[in-house]
């Protein structure tokens, strides 16, 4: 087991200070754990009037991660699928390996995000103005992208103003 602590704001202080958040990084099934959070929350979505697409790479190399950060990632970018989806209600979830990872995409076809907003929702408490009144505090992608340091990995996004977004989760293979 390896343990690695990353310094995230705290949700009591407003996020004003910060508290080392420690995660444990085990060998694990990625996409065993990336399958059951996208199969959970997918219920949410079916009944929320979404269609949902996934495509599960059967076998990934070794990985060392926190299961229940990642999982929080996962559910972080479904959720922002959800709310950012506009009329679309469409939702597309891929695992596959690449090279010397394993990449996970979240797609809507939902509003998008202007290209001066890209990295800046990657923010702590950063909201895009074009996200009208969807709630939330702005730090899902900034835990996200912390979550992804944590793992030597990162998250990246491509988008198109009225034609949705796609995140990508790319976790470096350690076998």
């Amino acid at each position: 087991m390896v343990r690695t602590a990353i310094k995230t704001p705290c949700a009591a202080s407003g996020g004003s200070q910060f508290c080392k958040r420690l995660y444990s990084l085990q060998e694990g099934d990625l996409g065993a754990v990336i399958g059951q959070t996208v199969e959970a929350y997918r219920q949410y979505m079916e009944r929320a009037g979404f269609a949902v697409e996934t495509s599960m790479a059967e076998t990934l190399p070794g990985f060392r991660f926190d299961s229940g950060a990642v999982s929080q990632a996962v559910v972080n970018l479904l959720d922002n699928a959800v709310k950012y989806s506009g009329e679309s209600r469409f939702v597309a979830v891929r695992l596959r390996r690449d090279g010397g990872a394993a990449v996970l995409e979240v797609e809507d076809r939902g509003v998008g995000i202007p290209a001066g907003q890209r990295e800046k929702i990657f923010e702590r408490f950063y909201r895009a103005p074009n996200g009208g009144a969807k709630g939330g505090y702005g730090i899902g992608l900034f835990l996200v992208r912390h979550i992804m340091e944590a793992h030597s990995g990162r998250v990246e996004v491509e988008s198109e103003p009225g034609r949705g977004s796609c995140f990508r989760l790319v976790f470096p293979v350690t076998a």
